[in-house]
């Protein structure tokens, strides 16, 4: 719930009600205050099944190294700064300029609000989206206006995306067009003439790479290269990830000028395209990684799991994209997650966050990974008490920070950057079993037989299952193949009990290194 006509609570707030937080290593990191009578509730509004919608809840690192808040009341914009303590230091608000709120963004040199207006007469002349400069101390210093957009309703059944390069910046959101088609378009103005180059707003993708019936949509501009990652509900229904060729200034957006990959259910993707949801897309030199949730279709789960997909963007098209997974529940298993963020910390380190709880209850859980530039998995899946909102989460220091809302209570999260130059799951194929000496103890189609998770998680990559028998399965004492059960081997042993207790691995590495060599059973019982 939103609460407009907020002019005089903010005013009103007492600074002495602030809690001020010190930021714990390896834990979650959260501080509350109350009593600013502020009321809206962004709690899990990240989460969406269809089409997804434009953000109201934003946080941005300031010059001077304080963070922001910036959340949209329908009426008025509230703009509250926090220090490093995470204690807030002032409150301020900006104006409506249009009846639509339409995004916030952050660059390098300005701020910008975007808002926009309907326009059911369907006139040309009409601003329908207007783009406000600020300064980075809050001073409006331009406007740039956008019209002739074949648009009666801006911001339409989508999110709102933004990205920047050099002078350039760019808009993806979603708008009905005048013959009340939904789709997704762009706009790329000039930061410094106030201009606006070019607009994408007819819903085809063999026109102009837009798309009809976007149900979310990421823009990225890194390196100069423009590309899209959009959830597509037609035509085609799929993840639908598009290059656009040229650059910025280039009339990127003419017709035939881009490339795409779609992915979708004959990639093993998703099994219905509705079940699939987007939740982020961000690149580095190489590749595009789109991360979102999906029933996966090889059938060895009924809930929703953690996908990426990443592209190489030399090449952007399908035989040139992976699917992987990040969780994997099997079929009776009540687990499933909501829609996921994507955080680029830089170019070669990238933080996936989800919520994940049973079925449909509240669990207040958040899980957290990271993945390298290549998509290898450099930590372990994490977890934290708290939940997600609509504010996409910001690097802060050597942390990750979002903010929930909860009636009058605002609660900061930050969780620390924890990931390592070393792999802890590949994506590329090691040795096989034989080659590395676990073929006593392993058996790749057993291992997946056995526990779908793996099959979920991994799919055909042998070498990646085995990674994972090594690094976890043996130490939670899964069973790798037929010949060998490390329980049976601890009871038909009691010289190794003594020895071990209950470390699984050990038993394993045992009989690797000794016990097969002595023709010890670790298969059925001795009598």
């Amino acid at each position: 719930m939103r609460k407009s006509n907020i002019i005089s609570k903010v005013c009103a707030v007492s600074m002495a009600m602030v809690v001020a937080v010190t930021l714990m290593p390896g834990k979650l990191t959260a501080a509350s205050y109350k009593g600013s009578n502020i009321v809206s509730n962004n709690i899990h509004d990240n989460s969406y099944m269809t089409t997804s919608k434009v953000s109201n809840s934003y946080m941005c690192v300031n010059p001077d190294g304080t963070l922001s808040r910036i959340e949209n009341f329908g009426d008025i914009i509230l703009n509250e700064r926090y220090n490093s303590k995470f204690k807030l230091v002032s409150q301020s608000m900006l104006p409506f300029e249009l009846t639509k709120f339409g995004g916030f963004y952050s660059g390098a040199n300005y701020n910008y609000l975007v808002f926009g207006q309907d326009n059911p007469e369907h006139n040309n002349a009409k601003e329908i989206v207007r783009v406000v400069k600020y300064d980075k101390n809050w001073n409006r210093v331009g406007v740039i206006s956008v019209t002739n957009c074949n648009t009666s309703v801006p911001f339409y059944l989508s999110n709102t995306s933004f990205a920047e390069y050099g002078a350039y910046l760019y808009i993806r959101c979603g708008h009905q067009t005048y013959d009340g088609k939904q789709g997704s378009m762009t706009i790329e103005v000039r930061t410094d003439t106030n201009t606006v180059e070019a607009v994408s707003c007819y819903p085809t993708t063999s026109a102009f790479g837009a798309v009809e019936n976007s149900g979310a949509s990421y823009i990225d501009a890194n390196n100069g290269v423009v590309t899209v990652a959009e959830k597509s509900l037609t035509a085609p229904a799929a993840l639908l990830m598009t290059r656009y060729i040229g650059g910025p200034g280039a009339n990127t957006f003419k017709a035939g000028a881009y490339s795409y990959s779609a992915l979708g259910a004959s990639d093993k993707l998703t099994s219905s395209i509705p079940e699939f949801t987007l939740g982020g897309y961000a690149t580095n030199g190489t590749y595009g990684f789109a991360v979102g949730n999906s029933q996966p279709m090889d059938g060895t789960s009924a809930s929703k799991d953690i996908v990426v997909v990443r592209t190489n963007k030399s090449t952007f098209n399908k035989q040139a994209s992976s699917v992987y997974y990040l969780t994997g529940f099997a079929h009776g298993d009540a687990m499933t997650v909501d829609t996921p963020y994507l955080v680029k910390v830089n170019d070669n380190v990238f933080a996936i966050i989800w919520e994940q709880k049973y079925g449909y209850s509240d669990t207040l859980k958040t899980y957290y990974t990271f993945i390298d530039g290549s998509g290898n998995r450099i930590s372990d899946n994490m977890s934290i008490d708290g939940c997600l909102s609509d504010c996409q989460p910001v690097v802060y220091g050597g942390n990750i920070v979002w903010y929930t809302t909860n009636g009058a209570n605002c609660t900061l999260y930050a969780i620390p950057i924890k990931a390592t130059s070393t792999p802890v799951y590949t994506a590329t194929k090691p040795n096989s079993p034989a080659t590395t000496g676990y073929a006593p103890v392993f058996d790749f189609n057993y291992y997946c037989n056995r526990y779908p998770d793996i099959r979920v998680l991994y799919g055909n990559d042998e070498g990646a299952a085995l990674n994972h028998f090594i690094n976890v399965g043996m130490a939670e004492g899964r069973q790798g193949c037929a010949d060998f059960d490390v329980t049976v081997y601890a009871k038909n042993y009691p010289d190794l009990v003594a020895a071990y207790g209950g470390n699984y691995k050990a038993y394993y590495m045992h009989y690797l290194t000794a016990g097969f060599a002595e023709g010890r059973n670790g298969r059925t019982l001795n009598k």
